[in-house]
C-alpha cells in the first residue's frame, strides 16, 4: 500500500532485557519515548514490512484475500472505515506484528485509506503510538461497544498458527446497523465481564500491562 512504500529501514542502538516467553527484548525506556521519525520507530517499520512480506510469501495472504472477498462480494460499496482492537504489543511480539502486516494488507484489498482505520489498545507504547501515526493510521482514545456485526474467521495455515489461530474478520452490513435502536448511538457504559472464564479483553483503564 502507499504507506507502506514509504517505510524506510533505520538501526538503533538498544539496550534489551528479557522479555516472556514469544516476546522480543524491547529497547530501553528512553527509545520508547523518542519521538515519531526516530531510529527505534524506523526499526519497528522495518520489522513490520519484513512481515508483510512474509506473508505475502507465504500464500497465507492469496489464501486469506479470498475469505475478505466473500462477504463484501455483492453491490454494497467498499467498507468506508475500519476499526481493529486488541492488536497487542507489536514492537516487541511477532505475532502482534504480522497481525498489524495482515491488517494493512487488508487495508489495501479493502481500498481503505489508512487514514480512514483507527485501532484501539491501552497497551500501545509511547513508540508503537508513533509507529502507528507513522503509518497513517488512527488511535481511538477509548474502547467502543456496539452490535451488529458478522465476521468470518482467517484459514489455518501451518506457518501461522499461533498468529491467526483465533483471528476473524468483522463487517458491519449497513442493514443491520439500520436495525439497531436509537439509544446505542448515544453514550453507553462499557460492559461488565465478570462470568467469562480465560477472558482475554483488555478493560478501558486497566494497565499496560494488566490483562484479565
Amino acid at each position: 500500500m502507499a504507506a507502506a512504500g514509504g517505510w524506510r529501514a533505520g538501526r538503533a542502538r538498544r539496550r534489551r532485557r528479557r522479555r516472556g516467553r514469544g516476546e522480543e527484548k524491547e529497547d530501553d525506556e528512553e527509545e520508547e519515548e523518542e519521538g515519531e521519525g526516530g531510529p527505534a520507530t524506523e526499526a519497528v517499520l522495518r520489522r513490520l514490512r519484513e512481515a508483510r512480506d512474509d506473508l505475502l510469501s507465504s500464500g497465507f495472504w492469496a489464501a486469506s484475500a479470498g475469505a475478505v472477498r466473500a462477504p463484501l462480494s455483492g453491490p454494497a460499496e467498499p467498507p468506508a472505515r475500519c476499526v481493529c482492537y486488541g492488536l497487542g504489543r507489536f514492537g516487541r511480539c511477532p505475532a502482534a506484528r504480522y497481525q498489524l502486516a495482515f491488517l494493512l494488507l487488508l487495508l489495501d484489498e479493502l481500498r481503505v485509506p489508512p487514514a480512514r482505520c483507527a485501532l484501539f489498545d491501552p497497551a500501545f507504547s509511547a513508540l508503537e503510538a508513533a509507529a502507528l501515526r507513522a503509518l497513517g493510521l488512527c488511535l481511538l482514545p477509548e474502547n467502543e461497544v456496539l452490535k451488529g456485526v458478522e465476521e468470518v474467521a482467517l484459514p489455518s495455515h501451518p506457518r501461522y498458527l499461533d498468529t491467526f489461530n483465533d483471528t476473524s474478520v468483522h463487517w458491519f452490513p449497513l442493514d443491520k446497523l439500520q436495525e439497531l435502536s436509537p439509544a446505542v448511538w448515544d453514550f453507553a457504559e462499557e460492559p461488565m465481564y465478570q462470568d467469562c472464564e480465560d477472558l482475554e479483553i483488555i478493560r478501558k483503564g486497566e494497565g499496560a500491562t494488566a490483562k484479565s
